[in-house]
């Protein structure tokens, strides 16, 4: 299942996207992947991929401190079009916050499926691989 996924990134960090990104292609994790400096523009993405139903991603990797919409403002604004969704997104906070306070509050958000420390590793995306394979 692992290379029909479709992977969105959210992170203010170009570098991060890109090492995130060729992570995600040599552990042929995914078989795309769309990077977002914004957590509006990607906000937007989702909102014309509901409409068309064909480019919705299987999972998001969010990052918290982001400025003008951070990680929480994009869940709270993400939070209530999950119901309209066609299908489940696994969604991950991948951080490089530390604080205790931060992975509290985002294991309170239903859609947070972890909590994830950057940087993205194969090691990460193979223990999400044995998760998807295992609800399968």
């Amino acid at each position: 299942m692992g290379s029909k996924l479709v992977v969105m990134i959210i992170d203010d960090d170009a570098v991060n996207n890109t090492v995130c990104s060729l992570i995600i292609n040599r552990a042929q994790f995914a078989a795309s992947v769309s990077t977002f400096l914004r957590a509006s523009d990607a906000l937007a993405s989702l909102r014309e991929s509901m409409k068309k139903q064909d480019t919705l991603p299987d999972i998001i990797f969010l990052d918290i401190n982001m400025p003008v919409m951070n990680g929480w403002d994009f869940l709270d604004e993400f939070t209530p079009m999950i119901p309209l969704l066609p299908k489940p997104i696994m969604l991950y906070m991948l951080s490089s916050s530390v604080y205790h306070e931060d992975v509290s509050k985002a294991r309170a958000y239903p859609i947070v499926r972890d909590y994830l420390p950057k940087p993205l590793t194969a090691n990460i995306l193979n223990r999400i691989r044995e998760e998807i394979e295992a609800q399968a």
